[in-house]
């Protein structure tokens, strides 16, 4: 096997920082691993390495264990190769054990936020064994302290290590309409609170692409819960492309005193100023964008710029307080005044 010795580099693994050789090496001898999380190679994100491969060079280096096996890197390889190198940097990095390795190969590939929501619900539900105490099932559907040490050891939260390992739950439908991305994983939440006599009927209406957001398919299980005999009535309604306030709008048709129920009610409360905010913030970027500072002349430039300055101090004041905090009324004061001038 060809190789060239390159600077060294440090790798830390459960066991404490140990060394880390980066070689240069002969691309063809790179063998592929099956335990890795990864099933599902996206040949859009080879070609796109390999453009970028051409232009710039290879940037990161590939992970590689001394007798050759591939650790992490699977997409830079393939890339690479399609690119024609003949040689490719590799971190050469020995583990422990295969958990360690198994624990390295998820984390890098969360950090780099390429792996299949399917993949990633798998990679969790073999990580959860490793946790002290698997095996014994909390109220919760999981090791409850199992998902709270595998959320810590891979940094992300514990509703996210729940929200993925649902998917697992699901039909193999649903599995396969998230697979080939024509439904969110996220939806899989939805469907978990759906009453039981129901959740059949709600997959299916998800899995057919009938709501835009999981929060829409949220609002209507919540109704369904609210009045489980309007059940039929809530799923007939086509909820596809709507916003918040028109699922709202389409349930109390349906169950007039849902706005009884104060979750939801949140929700659509929280929409319209946020939408209000929304379009206003873009409309100001669009006639910034239209007009420069020489189109206001002269006379007029201190009063914009005083009010934009102004406008400024308020949305970093209001970004970083608390919303107990929050006094949009006093803070506009800091604007009116030089807005008349």
């Amino acid at each position: 096997m060809k190789t060239q010795q390159l600077p060294i580099n440090k790798i830390k693994t459960s066991n404490g920082e140990m060394g880390r050789v980066i070689k240069a090496v002969n691309i063809d001898g790179i063998k592929s691993d099956p335990s890795q999380p990864r099933s599902h190679i996206d040949p859009f994100a080879v070609e796109e390495m390999a453009e970028s491969i051409k232009t710039l060079g290879l940037i990161n280096s590939i992970e590689i264990d001394s007798n050759f096996n591939l650790v992490t890197g699977n997409i830079r390889l393939l890339g690479a190769k399609k690119a024609g190198l003949k040689t490719i940097p590799c971190s050469i990095v020995d583990f422990q054990n295969s958990k360690d390795r198994f624990l390295h190969q998820v984390a890098e590939n969360l950090q780099q936020n390429s792996l299949s929501d399917m993949d990633v619900a798998k990679a969790l539900s073999k990580i959860i064994l490793f946790a002290p105490g698997a095996g014994k099932t909390g109220s919760g559907g999981h090791n409850d302290k199992g998902i709270t040490w595998t959320a810590n050891v891979i940094g992300k939260s514990e509703g996210f290590v729940r929200e993925k390992l649902d998917l697992l739950e699901r039909s193999a439908e649903f599995k396969k309409a998230v697979r080939e991305n024509k439904v969110s994983a996220t939806f899989a939440r939805a469907i978990k609170y759906a009453p039981e006599a129901y959740r059949e009927q709600v997959e299916k209406k998800i899995t057919e692409g009938g709501f835009t957001t999981r929060d829409n398919a949220l609002m209507v299980v919540d109704a369904i819960k609210y009045r489980p005999e309007k059940a039929d009535q809530l799923l007939a309604v086509d909820y596809k492309d709507a916003d918040p306030q028109t699922v709202m709008k389409n349930i109390r048709k349906i169950v007039p005193d849902y706005s009884e129920t104060p979750a939801t009610d949140a929700l659509v409360k929280a929409f319209e100023p946020s939408e209000k905010i929304a379009k206003t913030a873009w409309a100001l970027k669009n006639l910034l964008d239209q007009y420069s500072i020489v189109d206001m002349g002269s006379f007029n430039v201190p009063r914009v710029v005083m009010a934009l300055d102004a406008l400024g101090r308020v949305m970093k004041n209001w970004l970083g307080k608390t919303p107990k905090d929050q006094n949009t009324e006093k803070d506009l004061k800091l604007i009116k005044p030089n807005a008349q001038h």
